[in-house]
């Protein structure tokens, strides 16, 4: 049986390697190309599936060969792959550049991810509520995210207390409009925005470590119920609405790092699992967690 479920993006992710990021209207020459499967909804359960979880992607994909070679390899992997073709939209990619110290840009196409309709999520509804976890990005339709997540809190009203209630997880990025997005936040149970995000949500300044406390806090006014913010190789914050609480997680700087891309959604994927299996949310637990995750992702 499928324990968490992905309802999120694929991309298909075209890598080049140069000294640095161009400026505007600067060609550059690299060093190296690569074709990656990417998309942080594919990336995320990829994450889940390698750490030993059943993990289903529930995703839509263009009618072409991108999505075909995309959907073997995550069946290679193990996921388990519902998915759903577009007639006329492609399969989403993501045009990438990695600098020499591993910082990055990206333009993405979304293609058929952003075709996901209220139809498409109810035709998955049986399968998803068999699942103790979902999780959702901002990569596809906001339609089909805010579907997926009403649902679920439908169904955990419904079953009451003593029932088997569904964890959302929603990680809002990218942040294209803010006021959906917030919508988006609030009918998650977990929102794991970075410092970015963060900020783009509450429009407030998110630089120092207590300006990320008071826009946690300000997001919990909002009714935000539990928040995890990545901050990159400094770590993250953990708030809880619950008792007001925000907690800074130090952890130690990176000074090797290869590359970035895909790092968050490893990261993110790795704090769904210590979820599932340990129900920790908020505690000590989490802390070892992530402090071994940046040692997984950036050595």
């Amino acid at each position: 049986m499928t324990e968490v479920a992905v309802v999120g993006s694929l991309m298909m992710d075209f890598v080049a390697y140069a000294p640095r990021i161009p400026i505007i209207g600067e060609t550059l020459l690299g060093s190296n190309f690569e074709k990656n499967f990417g998309g942080k909804g594919a990336n995320q359960a990829v994450m889940l599936r390698n750490l030993g979880v059943n993990v289903s992607m529930f995703c839509k994909v263009g009618n072409d060969s991108f999505g075909a070679e995309y959907i073997t390899s995550l069946q290679g992997m193990g996921v388990k792959v519902q998915t759903l073709k577009h007639p006329t939209e492609s399969t989403g990619i993501a045009c990438i550049t990695v600098d020499n110290s591993g910082n990055n840009s990206i333009v993405i196409i979304a293609g058929a991810n952003t075709t996901v309709t209220v139809d498409d999520v109810t035709g998955w509804k049986d399968a998803l509520l068999q699942c103790k976890i979902i999780v959702c990005q901002n990569e596809i339709s906001t339609i089909g995210t805010s579907t997926t997540l009403s649902l679920v809190r439908e169904h955990n009203t419904q079953v009451g207390e003593k029932g088997r209630k569904i964890t959302t997880v929603f990680n809002p990025a990218p942040v294209n409009d803010p006021k959906s997005c917030l919508e988006l936040c609030l009918l998650a149970d977990i929102v794991c925005p970075n410092e970015v995000e963060l900020s783009m949500l509450t429009d407030m300044p998110t630089n120092t470590d207590e300006e990320i406390s008071a826009a946690v806090k300000q997001l919990f006014t909002m009714g935000c119920e539990t928040l995890v913010v990545t901050l990159g190789g400094r770590g993250a914050f953990l708030g809880r609405r619950s008792n007001n609480t925000v907690e800074f997680l130090r952890i130690p700087p990176v000074t090797n790092c290869i590359d970035t891309v895909g790092a968050g959604d490893c990261f993110i994927g790795m704090y769904y699992y210590s979820v599932y299996y340990y129900e920790y949310i908020f505690n000590l637990y989490v802390y070892n967690i992530l402090y071994y995750m940046y040692y997984i992702i950036y050595y």
